[in-house]
């Protein structure tokens, strides 16, 4: 589209009654105030100018022009912001896109959801599903919000309204609003049920979710069938209404069912999602790190939700996203646990959230009894599997914690080379200061000089490609250094290495000549560090292949040949120095 395009949709946007959509705004001289929607704050520090048309926090820097702050506020791309805010300006757009297939079917589903919403504020037969959300503690504001609404009793009510608005049948009985039965009959999906919409992430309804009434029914909940448009799989409850507030929280709270997300909404907690009576999958993962790169799983308390979070971790983990536990004791789900101890509590509970290895560790002990020795064991098994492969500091500290639960040592868990060893306290005068370990080093030292290099390594080695085990772990330390700090400062950094890393750190790498001459690493310099901490693995490999070759004879033949082979890949080595050095 033509520039043009976007300064007549700016242009002919009032800044002001936008913004008036989705923040409070007070008179400020010539401007407006009020507090910005991209962050917490408790000063408004958000004006909106007339004159300039344009909408800025001084704080954080959100806003911008209307199709800047409207594409921000509504985490939608900047095309559809345009179709958006040129609709509203009645703008005709060039190479518009053709008008949803579905559009006809959305507007049945919103006609469907004002009948239910009128059903439940202006019926008879509304007070009754009135009362009970009254009982479950839903205030006036969060019925309305959620726009939550009752299906009558009779059993064609809906059919005959959308009738009346002539909607096909064909469409009512496809998308499952109405059924037929056996005698050519229509009646209504949901009846006698409380009704829950649910939206896509345009805003549009795309089916509904009833909760019965009637205590004998043994379908407490009923969805609409899924069909072209409604895929449980592919949508989150509530998140269509909740991006603002998660994008102001920065966060994302992930719930198992409605009344979980209703009752933290009521708690102050407005960026809560949910799933709809199925486990996370992968698509709603992908969404709900697209909302927020924080995630706050809070399921239910029981074995079931403990289940649950297991696989939703393992879901939403790998997009490195970071992740949060809400962790609720004796079987409650939020809901519940708001209902039996409080708003106040469960607000307090939101404040101590677990990560995700210490609400594992937890959850797996609280479910052992150690004076079975089975038990024991499995406990043991469970939590040594749960950190294989994690971050060696975080395996310490589990380790230990393992070894104190069990009152044993560290030394008398099963050892393992995938598993970790603690290691004696040792100095650098003790170690091989080879090329592969002064390449290390170096690595290190342009990672202390640039935030760009130490990016760049973490991106091209992986966590198990080092020269020396100590060296790997100061450089793991730069790397989660820097996800918090822009610019490196040495007594900070300090602070973070364990004893034997320090040492080695401050007698090695602060000595080092080019350090202590502060000279420059260039990019090349850093390349053939990488290269040769990727040789020395293969040097070890050839290593440990000789000691293999002597312990097993009769496996040689096989031996030699992967030998061979990697001492052929080797730049620059010749084989026999190769086979006399190691």
């Amino acid at each position: 589209m033509d520039q043009q395009i976007f300064e007549k949709i700016n242009r002919q946007t009032n800044i002001v009654d936008l913004v008036s959509e989705f923040v409070e705004l007070q008179k400020s001289g010539k401007n407006f105030k009020g507090l910005c929607p991209f962050h917490n704050e408790k000063s408004p520090s958000f004006f909106v100018s007339p004159e300039k048309n344009i909408a800025k926090c001084m704080s954080c820097g959100g806003g911008g022009q209307p199709l800047t702050f409207y594409k921000q506020i509504k985490n939608i791309s900047f095309g559809q912001a345009v179709e958006e805010l040129a609709a509203r300006a009645n703008i005709e757009l060039p190479n518009k896109k053709p008008k949803d297939k579905h559009e006809r079917i959305y507007q049945m589903f919103e006609e469907a959801q004002k009948f239910f919403k009128f059903t439940l504020n202006h019926t008879e037969h509304g007070k009754q599903a009135l009362d009970y959300l009254s009982k479950r503690g839903l205030s006036k504001e969060t019925t309305e919000h959620f726009e939550i609404g009752f299906a009558p009793e009779y059993g064609d009510t809906l059919y005959q309204v959308l009738r009346d608005k002539s909607y096909d049948v064909s469409d009512m009985l496809q998308y499952s609003l109405v059924r037929q039965k056996d005698d050519g009959s229509y009646y209504d999906l949901f009846t006698s049920r409380v009704t829950f919409p649910i939206k896509n992430m345009n805003g549009r309804v795309v089916g509904f979710s009833g909760r019965t009434l009637q205590q004998d029914n043994q379908v407490k909940y009923m969805n609409s069938p899924e069909s072209e448009i409604f895929k449980k799989g592919l949508l989150l409850y509530h998140a269509f209404d909740a991006q603002q507030e998660i994008l102001k929280n920065k966060r994302v709270i992930l719930h198992e069912g409605f009344f979980d997300v209703i009752s933290s909404y009521q708690a102050g907690f407005k960026e809560s999602v949910a799933t709809m009576g199925t486990s996370l999958t992968k698509e709603q993962a992908r969404l709900l790190t697209k909302l927020s790169m924080h995630v706050i799983i809070g399921y239910d308390g029981d074995k079931a939700g403990f289940e649950a979070t297991s696989k939703a971790i393992d879901l939403i983990a790998p997009l490195k996203a970071k992740i949060d536990i809400l962790a609720l004791p004796e079987s409650l789900d939020p809901d519940e646990y708001i209902k039996t101890y409080g708003m106040k509590s469960y607000q307090d509970k939101m404040k101590s959230l677990k990560d995700p290895y210490d609400y594992t560790y937890s959850k797996l002990k609280e479910s052992k009894d150690f004076s079975k020795s089975h038990e024991r064991i499995a406990f043991k098994d469970a939590v040594l599997k749960m950190f294989k492969g994690v971050d060696p500091s975080v395996q310490s500290m589990f380790m230990n914690r393992l070894a104190e639960d069990l009152n044993v040592s560290v030394q008398d868990l099963v050892p393992s080379p995938t598993k970790p060893k603690i290691i004696p306290k040792k100095t650098s005068k003790t170690r091989i200061k080879d090329k592969y370990y002064m390449a290390e080093i170096g690595l290190i030292i342009g990672m202390m000089r640039s935030k760009d290099i130490a990016t760049y390594t973490s991106e091209t080695l992986v966590y198990g490609q080092f020269a020396d085990k100590y060296l790997s772990n100061i450089r793991y330390r730069l790397e989660k250094y820097y996800e918090s700090h822009d610019t490196f400062d040495l007594e900070v950094f300090k602070s973070m290495l364990l004893d034997e890393e320090l040492i080695i750190f401050e007698e090695d790498v602060l000595h080092d000549m080019d350090y202590v001459n502060n000279l420059p690493k260039s990019k090349e310099d850093i390349d053939r560090y990488i290269q040769t901490i990727i040789e020395s693995l293969q040097i070890r490999r050839i290593k440990k292949l000789n000691e293999q070759r002597r312990e097993k004879p009769t496996h040689a033949p096989l031996i030699v040949t992967e030998r061979d082979s990697i001492i052929k890949n080797l730049n620059g080595v010749k084989k026999n120095g190769i086979k006399n050095s190691h």
